[in-house]
């Protein structure tokens, strides 16, 4: 099919296909953004510091509970700000916008931007893959601030291939809009929004022997604006938090994680094992298609999918030199993997070896919705801590699994389909995420503090005497989101309850279902879910009563 021919073929479904996509994956998401509690290692600790800020006025340096949070720069953290000044709470709903809308963007960028490249029938099948790409389609709903960060690295990876593409010489609006993109990304999260675009354009005009081309974009627009940009916070940063706060967030937060990381340190090869399961379903697909690009590989500054894998590779390497290591900071280079497998898909539908790709997953997916019995049978589960047994939504689970396995493998060999098969495949996975959003409503007092918290402030009610304390449960300072004001004591992990003295006393302890043997004076005990409970203790020496003699 020629360029025109495909462009006539796009012109023909306009955004349809994205639309309707977008529509199934917010249906898909729906049920988790509803139900599901805020978790304990990150979501709670942006709720506790954006209460914070509201409280003190601070928002350009922020503290967590009085001490100095410089992990992250501030525009995430002024959403959540937003959000509890808007609504006088804190609502999932509102906190996953931030994370949906970007990603629907990626989306719409990618399908507009790959119109040429793949035929008509795979873009739909390009979309499903992204949005059931592992690690992307938990960051949908995830509260983290790495969604909108890639969102503005695309943005700006996107204007760059315009201006060097461009036969005039670019006009200075665009070559401000692509510093805009840069500065955002980096207000976004830090010094990744900057490094990985300078790093992969430049290599990449680097491969293509055009260097003479860096200046359109990395010239001095686009240094001045981000010197003023990044000049304008830093000097707000300073006049509210002082040199310390400001040395923490230009120094320790970014050459200290970088070269001998205090947090979160992996060796070199992290990256290369956490894909393999961070990618799932399509891991096959695209580690084939990364190893297929390097050995066809030709020098073409004109080919979409060289500048692709020029994207991923370089992301690839920056990150695995990198002292500090998650599988959240290889986000960015998601939306260029999946649209390279895309790529390949389209130019060999008809190979075995991505027919194998696509069938190896479908057949897991399948004997897991077979095992869906086992799985919930109430012995099996509980030796998990979970009893999910209880849970209906997980038995349609099985059907769907079962269904889509074998539709996938239908359209892959009977029909030879390719894009229907990635098709029947994704939507196997958002039915699956769907079922799971109906099903974590029984696990949310499992997986936050929700649930505890309201127990407490309920026995607190009772009992108005009573100290309100947490006892081995992790991060259980951020607590302070759900209980509304009401002070309260965390108790070290490391002490025991039972030598201990602990005055206050009648208390009411918030800790795990093993812990609760070790708490002494237990008076009233509440399981939520089954790893947390709420105890009720009361170990006050009462006074013996005298009473009359009758000598």
């Amino acid at each position: 099919m020629t360029s025109i021919d495909r462009h006539n073929s796009y012109v023909g479904q306009g955004w349809q296909p994205l639309l309707m996509v977008l529509l199934m994956v917010l249906i898909a998401i729906l049920p988790i953004i509803i139900f599901r509690d805020f978790t304990p290692s990150n979501e709670l600790r942006y709720l506790s510091i954006a209460d914070e800020s509201l409280a003190t006025g601070r928002w350009w340096a922020f503290t967590n509970h009085g001490v100095p949070y410089a992990d992250k720069p501030p525009l995430y953290l002024w959403c959540i700000i937003c959000g509890k000044w808007l609504l006088g709470s804190h609502q999932m709903w509102f906190y996953s916008l931030f994370s949906i809308i970007p990603a629907f963007v990626i989306a719409g960028i990618m399908y507009r931007w790959t119109q040429e490249e793949l035929a008509p029938e795979f873009n739909t099948a390009a979309l499903l893959m992204l949005f059931t790409c592992g690690l992307f389609a938990g960051m949908v709903f995830t509260l983290r601030m790495d969604m909108l960060m890639t969102m503005f690295i695309l943005l700006a990876l996107r204007s760059f291939r315009l201006l060097e593409r461009s036969e005039e010489k670019p006009a200075l609006g665009s070559r401000l809009l692509f510093a805009l993109w840069i500065f955002l990304a980096v207000f976004s999260k830090g010094p990744m929004g900057i490094l990985i675009p300078l790093l992969a354009t430049t290599v990449w005009l680097l491969l293509t022997r055009r260097m003479r081309l860096w200046t359109r974009a990395w010239g001095w627009p686009t240094w001045t604006l981000l010197i003023v940009l990044c000049a304008g916070w830093f000097g707000a940063v300073y006049a509210e938090g002082g040199t310390e706060y400001l040395d923490n967030l230009l120094v320790h937060q970014t050459v200290g994680r970088a070269v001998n990381s205090f947090h979160h340190k992996r060796p070199f090869w992290y990256y290369l094992v956490s894909l393999t399961y961070t990618l799932l379903p399509w891991t096959f697909v695209i580690f084939g298609s990364i190893i297929y690009g390097i050995r066809k590989y030709r020098r073409s500054d004109s080919c979409l999918f060289n500048y692709f894998l020029v994207i991923v590779l370089v992301t690839f390497v920056l990150l695995s030199v990198i002292s500090s290591k998650l599988q959240v900071y290889m986000l960015p280079a998601y939306p260029f993997m999946v649209y390279l497998a895309a790529m390949v898909c389209a130019r060999h539908k008809d190979s075995r070896l991505l027919a194998a790709g696509i069938a190896i997953p479908a057949v897991i997916l399948g004997i897991v919705g077979f095992a869906e019995p086992f799985i919930t049978d109430p012995e099996w589960s509980a030796s998990f801590g979970f009893h999910i047994d209880r849970i209906t939504a997980i038995r349609y689970a099985g059907y769907a699994l079962m269904s889509g396995s074998f539709l996938t493998l239908w359209y892959l060999y009977k029909r030879k389909n390719t894009p229907w098969a990635i098709e029947t495949l994704s939507l196997t996975v958002l039915a699956l995420v769907f079922v799971a959003g109906l099903a974590i409503r029984s696990l949310n007092s499992d997986l936050g503090y929700r649930a505890i918290s309201e127990e407490a402030l309920s026995m607190k009610k009772d009992n108005p005497e009573a100290e309100i304390m947490t006892w081995r449960i992790d991060r259980p300072e951020n607590i302070d989101a759900y209980l509304k004001m009401t002070p309260f004591r965390i108790v070290e992990a490391t002490d025991s309850m039972k030598v201990m003295p602990i005055p206050g006393y009648p208390a009411i302890v918030m800790t795990r279902q093993d812990c609760r043997r070790e708490v002494p004076g237990v008076m009233e005990s509440h399981s939520l879910g089954s790893k947390y409970v709420v105890l009720y203790c009361d170990t006050t020496e009462k006074p013996i009563k005298q009473t009359a003699s009758n000598e």
